[in-house]
């Protein structure tokens, strides 16, 4: 029986996904998980209303999840594969079937071809990227990655590919607030290369499942995304691009889309320094192409910004001190830019109680400028403001299966 360790954004490209088979046509099934439950006192002030401040204190459940999985050889090599994944509310309960990453497919020598609702490139970089076991709390890179100032958050058509999801009817907070970049695909089909050499590809391309009868926006809307990944050792380096082209022409109205097209770009290294110390460097860049019709509002008919993530683990005997500090750059193409920008800074400790039990403590910081309004991307705060600052602290346990 083969075990696996288990990561809140990942695929075969970026991290190890062991699955379970028996000799000959005969196939097992895995069942495995993450229970991740911290208790998170968060606020978000905005400096010139002190006293209008949002506060918040919860057991939260992050990317808590159960899945099961399996492999079955075909002969020849080739084997079939698939993935149910569903989070769970271990906070409140609930959850539903295969929210999270669940396929099939097959698996050969040239590759592993799956369909079904899939983590693409991006992603999977994001959550290398980050620090945090899991890829997710309070502390995670998604406060900032992606988000092009949370306009994809609100649009019409775009926000879908987002992740706003709110918590538990009658609690009234938004837990998660993740850019359309950092979410898993709909309707998606995707291609894993080999390794050659540590050098690996990937590409993934959503089917983006609308049908208009518009003629402003006639045909339907896709979605790629492409990344390229080489491996060292010692040394790794990562890129990625993704297109969500929204099908709107510039007649289009802004009910429809304010966007013709979103696109991300990202840049990557990590040194290894032996054990599970690390220091990593992310760089991205997102831009949203508007329709005429949307533009008005704008300098320009395209918005961009950059975004950029310093990160380092490093062991401190049964245990690691973590840290990230990033970065979201003011947006070129606004008329007014200045305050559009907001740092992120995060650290912590996670303890390790056995292989696959640790304690954690964290405390995570964002500062908005004046026309700015990110919150965190898993465990949000809610109702943030421009120009306010959000901070927290985490304390909690992760167990995995």
């Amino acid at each position: 029986m083969c075990k696996s360790v288990v990561q809140g954004r990942g695929l075969p490209w970026l991290a190890t996904a062991c699955v379970a088979f028996a000799p000959a046509a005969h196939a097992e099934v895995t069942v495995y998980g993450a229970v991740d439950a911290t208790f998170d006192s968060v606020k978000s002030t905005v400096s010139a209303n002190p006293g209008g401040s949002a506060s918040v204190s919860r057991v939260n459940s992050n990317s808590s999840l159960v899945g099961f999985k399996g492999r079955e050889d075909l002969g020849n090599g080739v084997a079939s594969v698939w993935q149910i994944e569903s989070g769970v509310g271990v906070d409140s309960g609930g959850g539903t079937l295969g929210t999270r990453d669940t396929f099939v497919g097959l698996a050969a020598p040239w590759g592993t071809v799956t369909l079904g609702r899939l983590t693409g490139p991006a992603r999977a970089l994001g959550g290398l990227m980050d620090i945090n076991r899991g890829a997710t709390g309070i502390a995670a890179n998604t406060a900032l990655l992606g988000k092009l100032g949370n306009l994809p958050l609100g649009d019409p058509f775009t926000k879908p590919f987002a992740s706003l999801v709110p918590a538990a009817a009658g609690e009234g907070v938004t837990q998660q607030q993740i850019g359309p970049f950092d979410n898993r695909w709909k309707n998606a089909i995707a291609y894993q290369s080999p390794a050659w050499n540590g050098l690996s590809a990937a590409a993934l391309i959503g089917m983006v499942e609308t049908g208009v009868g518009d003629p402003a926006t006639d045909h339907r809307a896709k979605g790629y995304d492409l990344g390229l990944r080489y491996d060292m050792g010692a040394a790794l380096f990562a890129a990625t691009y993704t297109v969500l082209d929204t099908g709107a022409s510039d007649s289009a109205p802004t009910g429809y889309s304010a966007f013709k097209k979103l696109s991300d770009w990202r840049v990557a290294a990590i040194y290894r320094l032996g054990g599970q110390s690390r220091v990593g460097f992310l760089y991205e860049e997102v831009s949203g192409d508007f329709t005429a019709n949307a533009a008005g509002g704008f300098a320009g008919r395209e918005l961009t910004q950059p975004v950029w993530y310093l990160s380092g683990v490093w062991d401190v005997g049964i245990g690691r001190v973590i840290g990230q500090y990033g970065q979201a750059r003011k947006m070129r193409g606004l008329p007014d830019a200045d305050g559009s920008g907001a740092n992120h800074v995060a650290v912590g400790y996670e303890h390790d109680l056995s292989k696959r039990t640790l304690l954690k403590a964290l405390y995570s910081r964002i500062d908005n400028g004046r026309n700015a309004a990110f919150d965190y991307g898993i465990g949000s705060v809610g109702g943030v403001g421009q120009d306010a600052s959000v901070r927290g602290v985490s304390l909690g346990i992760r167990h995995q299966f």
